[in-house]
């Protein structure tokens, strides 16, 4: 309950829970991000978690060649017996900076308000057992101070961006730092539980292999106190279409989560929009309780871009 943020199989298809810095880096205008997770189904409470965001880029003339990003975020989670439920709503800003034709760096931040909370309805206690039997009519003693805590949580981190000219060719590679000012969530007054620091380290790549076909590789490593996760994966693109607006790819993949679970991935992409699914197939030890059901989870992309206008020119020549 000390580390419980939330996690994405398909962490790279939630770039702004992943890296602050992710704010406005990719091909297009504007950006809206969903993802749903249902984790652990056959376990008889399982945890849902769900994160909706949109971003965009901001070009100001005072910048020069780097631009800005901003967005907004919002995550809810809910596991657990208790109800134990996390909302959060923040805001992401990054700055891109050019270092060449091909390699882009970028610095972001994110100020996130949210609230946890938890239902003791929902829990069985210790004198609730009369020596015989379970008996939930018994009065409880157990008296908590406040059953939602609101806390304020300031992130940031660094991404370099690299496209090779006129290729699918790309990678990105960066650290995400979250709860930097290590906020409290504590529900008793007599002891302050601080949210600790939290951080993932990740590269993200797409190697066009064959003119309709790329290979992709991903891979991050979190860790929250003593707690870590490290996801690894590869997939393989294929574009049918490259009609313009009409372009369709498919992609097919594996991530394996390590000591936890295999997860195969699915996606399909019809020009601006991409649909995202996987399945965690649990391989731990706790496969006993989930029978290897880990979860399903799906992502959703929607891509908005802009016509630019075309610079004032001569229709015709004055002779």
């Amino acid at each position: 309950m000390n580390a419980q943020d939330i996690h994405f199989s398909q962490f790279y298809n939630s770039p702004m829970n992943l890296n602050p810095a992710l704010t406005g880096i990719f091909r297009g205008d504007q950006r809206i991000v969903g993802n749903y997770r249902n984790q652990w189904e056959a376990v008889p409470v399982p945890y849902l978690t769900f994160s909706g965001a949109y971003d965009q880029k901001i070009y100001l003339k005072a910048l020069g060649d780097g631009f800005l990003g901003g967005g907004l975020i919002f995550n809810y989670d809910k596991s657990g017996d208790g109800e134990m439920i996390w909302s959060q709503l923040g805001v992401n800003v990054s700055y891109t900076q050019p270092l060449s034709e091909q390699l882009f760096i970028s610095g972001g931040f994110q100020y996130l308000f949210g609230s946890r909370r938890v239902n003791p309805d929902k829990l069985s206690w210790a004198e609730q057992w009369n020596g015989d039997i379970y008996d939930e009519n018994v009065s409880l003693t157990e008296d908590f101070n406040d059953k939602t805590k609101g806390f304020s949580s300031l992130s940031g981190g660094v991404n370099l961006h690299f496209q090779l000219e006129n290729t699918r060719t790309k990678a990105d590679a960066g650290v995400g730092l979250f709860h930097l000012n290590r906020p409290s969530v504590n529900f008793f007054e007599d002891k302050k539980i601080s949210l600790p620091m939290k951080g993932n380290s990740y590269v993200i790549g797409t190697i066009e292999v064959h003119p309709k076909m790329d290979v992709r590789v991903f891979g991050v490593h979190s860790f929250q106190s003593k707690y870590s996760e490290a996801v690894f994966g590869a997939a393989f693109r294929y574009h049918l279409s490259f009609q313009r607006s009409r372009e369709i790819s498919i992609q097919l993949g594996t991530s394996f989560r390590v000591g936890d679970a295999l997860i195969p991935t699915f996606e399909v992409q019809y020009h601006a929009l991409r649909v995202g699914l996987s399945y965690d197939v649990n391989t731990s030890a706790f496969e006993v309780a989930t029978q290897q059901k880990g979860g399903p989870e799906i992502s959703v992309e929607y891509i908005i871009t802009k016509v630019k206008s075309v610079k004032v020119f001569k229709a015709c020549p004055i002779f």
